[in-house]
């Protein structure tokens, strides 16, 4: 018997024939190499994204997508088969992550799935129109980019795998990687780009075939070379007229607001021309929904139906209060938002481009195909204007509906609560309380501050923040609006934010009307709150900006002059009220930031995304033992058709000794691997060994009928020798299998 027949025998176990010219080896290190290289790149995105939730979500993404592809390769030799079985596991997760409610078993898209897909894909729009940089990854943001990462994952593992070019696809890798350095030039981080540029050059060297290695490289180098050039060379899609300063992209009405503020220059963002004596407040979008981590927009309700000509009413307030009627004209320049700049409450507005629609209950106007860039339209509005002697007869009365106004979180710090209780003492009416919170940021302690809370770490609108804004006292306008409008809740008063402009410069007037340039420094936030037969009403608690209304003013003789102990001032004509409604805390959660143009529903909740996490991995986790077993099923099928020689079922029998923890050396000969497989089987070990000689030397070899009941007899014994334990790691951790995968591919 010739000696290099175990040698012979075992290439043939170790590299069996396939369609395909690379090794499956090969396949499963390319893929993970562009795993690793795809979650370095979209590691970069950190620049422009805030958190780390989204870097988790597209990570189990990528993971998805060339695991599913790799698997896929395994199971067939068809080419087009693993780009789609990708594309379907990630159609399935994204709907289980984004639109579960719609789906059948949840993760079976139909029609009202992709209905709700393509609501959030507006939202997306609205949001990347108005946050500045860094963004908050929100529903939207994370469903683009979800789809976004899946594409390039399936377009580069088809490039590099099934075409063999894997230094082309570094191209989609690479452009996605100079994304940041494009949408906000200088923002690039120098070490993720070395990481993802080493990730990139160890794929082409593992991946390239035998022999193209320096060419891909040298490929690469030069699509490395190109990038780094395309991403200082072409220009930011802000454009040139606000570039840098953050409007290029919209207004976030909260999260943002202040890096909105400390823009390095002051420019004009519109001027509107008003017949009112004063110059108005204009209002973006209210604020109303306080999980305890920010302020949040309020989820409005919009309806095709909605439109301009005619807004609803404003919620509360009642025909007994007087209001200013005042025609407004505005003119926009650089200022792009989806929100629309008005007073509140407007009745009425012309001249506008596009679909404009106005929502409830806060009554903003938002649009989902146009922005407010160059637009010019005139509103018709009349600002409520209550006396003194009406707000104190609001008494404490709250009307029903109102229980989201008055929601603070269980774990707000207790000094926002104290304060509050200390500022307002025993006063008697609502109106009192909101007199004596605003007095209490203007007596002198507090000052207007755009780099405090950045240089002190507690820049935002959360409970926490707010805590620590009482104690230094020093922030801007979301900091003095946040404080008191929270503050205003915790003592029973219904209270929102509202984010917008003030009043702006006024350039010029004339006998009927005035002109105001409003600028990116007029960028406001003020408190308002809710009085009974009166509605929202604004204070204007910030320290050197903006002007208090006269029913507000403690400089107008009208406005009752109050103290924290001063009960003497029994509301003037009030009735009976009802008691105040105590605030409801509601249990802190993960909020999800729309972009003021309404919200969607089912979006995605952080245990679909573990439960999805959990789900892959164990898909792949099973998968070497559903592979095997099919293997083993396929290999006895065909020597049970006799289309197989004993070759066959030899192979599965070394495998399945290897499974279980008895591999056999490449040196022995079949009989002596015989001896080493330990098992007593003789007649059918014997009959094997015999169909195996024959079919290397027998010059007509007899057939083998017998071949699939020796080989299951033979696979059999191997499992009854071992103890369970081992047994249970065999079928689900089949180790024959894991050494084909990482076993490094014999030299030429």
């Amino acid at each position: 018997m010739s000696t290099h027949q175990p040698d012979t025998l075992r290439a043939s176990i170790a590299h069996p024939r396939s369609r395909r010219p690379r090794a499956a080896s090969d396949d499963w290190r390319t893929s993970l190499l562009l795993f690793i290289t795809l979650v370095v790149v979209a590691a970069g995105l950190h620049v422009i994204l805030t958190g780390t939730v989204w870097l988790v979500q597209l990570g189990f993404v990528s993971l998805l997508v060339f695991g599913a592809a790799a698997v896929a390769r395994l199971l067939t030799t068809y080419r087009w088969v693993p780009p789609l079985v990708a594309a379907a596991a990630t159609l399935a997760a994204l709907t289980a992550a984004f639109a579960p409610s719609t789906a059948f078993l949840a993760v079976i898209p139909t029609g009202d799935s992709f209905a709700l897909f393509s609501k959030i894909l507006d939202q997306a729009g609205v949001s990347i129109n108005e946050q500045t940089l860094p963004a908050q990854a929100d529903l939207g943001v994370t469903f683009v980019l979800c789809i976004g990462v899946a594409s390039v994952a399936i377009a580069a593992d088809i490039i590099a795998i099934p075409l063999g070019a894997p230094a082309l696809a570094g191209i989609p890798l690479l452009v996605m990687l100079g994304a940041p350095a494009w949408i906000d030039p200088g923002s690039s981080d120098p070490i993720t780009f070395i990481l993802a540029i080493l990730a990139y050059l160890l794929l082409l060297r593992v991946g390239s075939r035998r022999g193209q290695a320096q060419l891909s490289i040298g490929l690469g180098a030069a699509i490395v070379a190109l990038t780094i050039v395309l991403t200082v060379v072409l220009p930011s899609p802000n454009g040139t007229s606000l570039a840098g300063n953050g409007l290029g992209n919209g207004v976030n009405p909260v999260l943002t607001l202040g890096n909105d503020l400390r823009q390095g220059s002051d420019r004009t963002v519109l001027s509107y021309k008003t017949s009112a004596a004063t110059g108005e407040y204009l209002r973006l979008v209210s604020v109303s929904d306080f999980s305890g981590t920010n302020w949040q927009p309020d989820a409005e309700n919009t309806a095709r139906k909605n439109t301009v000509d005619k807004i609803g009413a404003p919620p509360g307030l009642t025909k007994a209060i007087a209001r200013v009627p005042d025609i407004t004209t505005v003119t926009v320049g650089t200022l792009s938002s989806s929100l629309l700049p008005l007073p509140y409450p407007a009745s009425k507005v012309t001249g506008l481009k596009g679909t404009w629609l106005w929502s409830s209950p806060g009554l903003s106007v938002t649009s989902t195909d146009q922005n407010t860039a160059g637009q010019k339209y005139t509103i018709t509005d009349a600002v409520a204007n209550p006396t003194p002697d009406q707000l104190l007869a609001a008494g404490t009365t709250v009307p029903a509906g109102l229980g989201r106004y008055l929601q603070v979180p269980a774990g707000l710090p207790a000094i926002v609560t104290t304060t509050a209780k200390q500022v307002v003492g025993t006063a008697p009416t609502n109106y009192q309380k909101a007199l004596l919170l605003q007095s209490f940021f203007h007596d002198g302690d507090f000052t207007y501050s755009e780099t405090a809370p950045v240089d002190q770490g507690y820049d935002g609108t959360g409970g926490q923040v707010i805590a620590k804004f009482l104690q230094v006292k020093a922030g801007y306008c979301i900091h003095f609006a946040a404080a008191m409008a929270v503050m205003a809740r915790t003592l029973g008063i219904p209270a929102r934010i509202s984010v917008g402009f003030l009043p702006g410069q006024e350039v010029s007037a004339t006998r009927s009307d005035a002109t105001f340039d409003v600028s990116t420094h007029d960028l406001h936030a003020w408190p308002e709150l809710y009085f009974a037969g009166i509605g929202w009403t604004r204070f204007e608690p910030t320290v050197s900006r903006g002007v208090a209304p006269a029913y507000a003013d403690p400089n107008d003789p009208a406005v009752p002059p109050v103290s924290a102990t001063d009960n003497s001032l029994p509301a003037k004509g009030a009735g009976p009220s009802a008691p105040a409604v105590a605030p409801t805390a509601v249990p802190t959660r993960h909020a999800v930031a729309s972009g003021g143009a309404g919200s969607v529903s089912g979006g995605s909740s952080s245990w679909i995304w573990v439960a999805l996490v959990v789900l892959v991995i164990a898909l792949l986790a099973l998968t070497p033992g559903i592979l095997r077993s099919a293997q083993r099923s396929r290999r006895i099928r065909r020597l049970a058709s006799a289309r197989s020689p004993a070759l066959l079922g030899w192979r599965e029998v070394l495998q399945t000794s290897a499974d279980v923890g008895n591999p056999i050396e490449d040196t022995l000969t079949p009989r002596e691997a015989a001896v080493a497989l330990g098992v007593d089987v003789r007649p059918s070990l014997e009959r094997m060994l015999a169909a195996l000689e024959r079919e290397r030397f027998a010059k007509d070899p007899r057939a083998y009928p017998g071949a699939a009941d020796d080989t299951r007899d033979l696979v059999s014994a191997l499992f009854a020798t071992t103890k369970p334990r081992t047994r249970v790691a065999a079928v689900l951790f089949p180790r024959s299998l894991w050494e084909r995968i990482t076993r490094r591919p014999a030299a030429p």
